[in-house]
């Protein structure tokens, strides 16, 4: 089950080649659920799929406020099916020490190399 309001997300271990979820059409998925952000089956997408992008799920605990985050620093739209519209998709996360806007539409504003 993933959801980020329950602190299970999804992450990319490059220790293992075979990418087994779309992201973009999970989270989507589950945005849209009662309360948002609750926890949905992940459905696997299979090799051939150029969105498939993750290949672990993790419990994460919000236990700690951070002075330093990994944040998008690179991305590009991926039609997402579920939706039935375009949905950024990161390629690349940074360090980021600020935080540029709000909701969903915030942004690293101080990124480190």
């Amino acid at each position: 089950m993933v959801g980020l309001r329950d602190g299970c997300v999804l992450f990319y271990e490059p220790s293992n080649a075979n990418l087994t979820f779309n992201s973009a059409e999970i989270y989507s998925k589950s945005s849209k659920t009662n309360p948002p952000d609750s926890k949905v089956s992940p459905a696997p997408c299979s090799k051939e799929e150029a969105s498939c992008d993750t290949n672990l799920i993790l419990k994460v605990r919000r236990d700690r406020t951070c002075g330093e985050w990994l944040s998008c620093i690179s991305s590009r739209m991926v039609w997402d099916k579920t939706a039935g519209k375009y949905q950024e998709s990161c390629d690349a996360y940074g360090r980021c020490d600020l935080l540029s806007g709000s909701g969903a539409s915030s942004k690293c504003g101080h990124p480190h190399s």
